[in-house]
């Protein structure tokens, strides 16, 4: 799977652009500053300081007591981004697109969090993945989905969307019974899980002015997420659709996906034409593909 990458090299962004790797890094140094001795004030120290030989003069007032360490900072303290269904064009969400685990909006709002006492073969897999140095056994897990022969892990990164969160999928080893293993693990950009057949399409503005208030049709460019063989999904577009508020219009476009096995090549953005119901206005314009849905700018998303 696309989203598939080696736990050693999995690297995520913690608030301001920081990686998760370099955030643990400089906590354990601060830990380690904390940790340190204060001076010591008896004894002889080279250089030792100058003293003046009258009694008055020589400084009575104990040394300041060093500041109290600062705790270290916990990386599982991230709030679980939880979201309303009602402000949602689909029911289903999925983590990593097309053909991964798919599960409720309520499943993700109230996953558990993993604990120590839980000693289940899908856990244990969970585990095996937070390898030294990647930082991953520091956050908190909750287990957002799990079926007879697959099992889906999220946790918190504190970041804003489409990273707000990480996830990890295991599945069972069908050779070895009771044995599990880790199957892919990356950024959670959490979007709507669409019926089997179609995928949704990555969005974007196309070249040229921006959208006016008086702009009904607003001129785009879209990319199936699913793999297509390098093939145009025009042919393939269902109708968008659209919920407008007084504040935004977000749009969902899908893509029927083609039959049988497909190549996974790069294909382009083609333009595309969305006809909105009434001119735009000042509502902002989103892709409600995403969870939550987010503006629609000059760029064009990847991969699902």
């Amino acid at each position: 799977m696309r989203t598939t990458i080696a736990a050693e090299a999995f690297e995520m962004r913690i608030r301001g652009g920081m990686s998760l790797a370099a955030g643990v890094a400089i906590i354990v140094m601060m830990a380690g500053c904390a940790a340190s001795p204060p001076p010591s004030v008896t004894g002889t120290a080279p250089p030792a300081p100058t003293l003046s030989a009258t009694p008055a003069s020589v400084a009575t007032t104990p040394p300041t007591a060093s500041a109290a360490a600062t705790p270290e900072p916990s990386l599982a303290a991230y709030a679980w981004p939880t979201y309303d269904p009602a402000s949602l064009l689909g029911e289903r969400l999925t983590c990593f697109g097309p053909g991964s685990p798919t599960f409720t909006v309520s499943q993700w709002n109230t996953a558990p969090v993993v604990t120590q006492a839980d000693v289940s073969p899908e856990a244990q897999a969970l585990r095996q993945a937070q390898s030294p140095g990647n930082g991953l056994g520091r956050l908190e897990w909750r287990r957002v989905v799990t079926t007879p022969d697959s099992a889906l892990f999220g946790a918190s990164t504190g970041a804003s969307p489409p990273e707000q969160a990480i996830a990890i999928s295991v599945v069972a080893d069908q050779l070895h019974p009771g044995t599990w293993n880790g199957q892919s693990q990356g950024n959670c950009s959490l979007r709507l899980a669409t019926d089997p057949g179609r995928s949704v399409a990555d969005v974007a503005l196309a070249p040229g002015p921006s959208p006016a208030a008086a702009d009904r049709v607003i001129h785009l460019l879209i990319r199936e997420s699913a793999c297509s063989g390098g093939q145009s999904p025009l042919s393939r577009v269902a109708p968008p659709v659209i919920r407008s508020s007084p504040g935004s219009a977000t749009v969902l476009i899908t893509i029927s996906t083609r039959p049988g096995p497909q190549d996974c090549v790069g294909v382009d953005p083609v333009p595309y034409d969305l006809v909105l119901p009434e001119p735009l206005g000042a509502r902002t314009l989103l892709d409600g593909s995403h969870v939550p849905a987010l503006p629609i700018t000059r760029e064009v998303g990847c991969c699902g």
